[in-house]
């Protein structure tokens, strides 16, 4: 799953900072020619917004339990056995996602992600990520005016609005959806597993987004 994981990170880096970089740009700035005048008239110049700069560095990592709740309200299987299932890795990861061991030492829960608990996130999220798709349909969690909303188009493939709102927990932007689709349509046409595996990225992108923001 390493290759798998490692093109997920770089999706995530490409999601978030194309988001943050959409919002911090859509305030006007000088040209290079009048940017001294303008500093000058205008005081120094514009800086990152502060809803910009609170998401990039104001969030912790999420608890063991928080993700294993989420992931529960999305329809995710914890308490299966199965080899790569989202249940075990939630398990089998514990460690690497914080959980303290009750030893001597009685730390409490790493609230910052490290490398190797960031690794084993996208791992959790990448194995939840095909159950999430096949019960959205069917759950409460992403209803719209009780209207049950599906991940991806029937028609297109492309990412629904909803859907990617429901996963983030806020509105999502046309910067969102269309990064979700632009990981679909990277997959080879008629190639079943290739695209199975896209809006599993997908999914993972959007949700890792959200839940590591460091």
């Amino acid at each position: 799953m390493s290759h798998v994981r490692i093109y997920s990170i770089a999706l995530v880096t490409v999601f978030v900072g194309a988001v943050a970089v959409s919002a911090a740009t859509s305030q006007s700035t000088p040209s290079r020619n009048n940017a001294a005048t303008s500093r000058t008239l205008a005081g120094p110049p514009p800086t990152t917004p502060p809803e910009i700069k609170a998401r990039l560095h104001g969030c912790s990592k999420p608890s063991h339990t928080t993700l294993g709740q989420m992931l529960f309200r999305f329809g995710v299987n914890l308490g299966s056995t199965a080899p790569g299932s989202a249940g075990t890795v939630y398990r089998s990861m514990a460690s690497a996602l914080g959980v303290p061991g009750f030893d001597d030492d009685q730390q409490r829960e790493r609230i910052g992600h490290t490398q190797h608990g960031a690794a084993a996130l996208f791992d959790l999220l990448l194995a939840a990520a095909p159950e999430i798709e096949a019960n959205m349909p069917s759950s409460e969690v992403c209803e719209v005016a009780g209207v049950a909303t599906q991940m991806f188009n029937p028609a297109t493939g492309a990412c629904n609005e909803n859907a990617v709102s429901c996963l983030l927990g806020f509105p999502a932007t046309a910067t969102h959806v269309s990064q979700c689709t632009g990981i679909v349509n990277q997959a080879t046409p008629g190639d079943a597993i290739d695209e199975a595996n896209k809006r599993r990225l997908a999914i993972a992108t959007v949700l890792a987004s959200a839940y590591m923001c460091e």
